[in-house]
């Protein structure tokens, strides 16, 4: 009876977690495309739309770090996790 119990609070905390992940994920993509919108609509700072989302998580990337160094550091985070789960991603 431990076990089923200790499996269904796991599960419903797994659960929880990905219900978190999800909305953090509409959350960023709702960001993206509005910064997105913005660009299209000549927006003078379309990007604020970003900044301030990643600046409330602590999440604006260092000064003198390029774009292209945070997007090669994401690719090699999404392929490590890819390894892990044996190229399931």
């Amino acid at each position: 009876m431990a076990t089923t119990l200790h499996t269904s609070q796991t599960e419903a905390s797994l659960r929880q977690e990905l219900a978190l992940v999800n909305v953090e994920y509409a959350e960023l993509l709702a960001h993206v495309r509005a910064a997105v919108a913005a660009a299209r609509d000549g927006e003078l700072d379309p990007l604020v739309h970003l900044a301030g989302f990643l600046e409330e998580r602590g999440q604006l990337p260092p000064d003198g770090v390029s774009a292209s160094r945070l997007v090669a550091e994401a690719f090699a985070r999404t392929a490590e996790v890819d390894r892990q789960f044996g190229g399931a991603l």
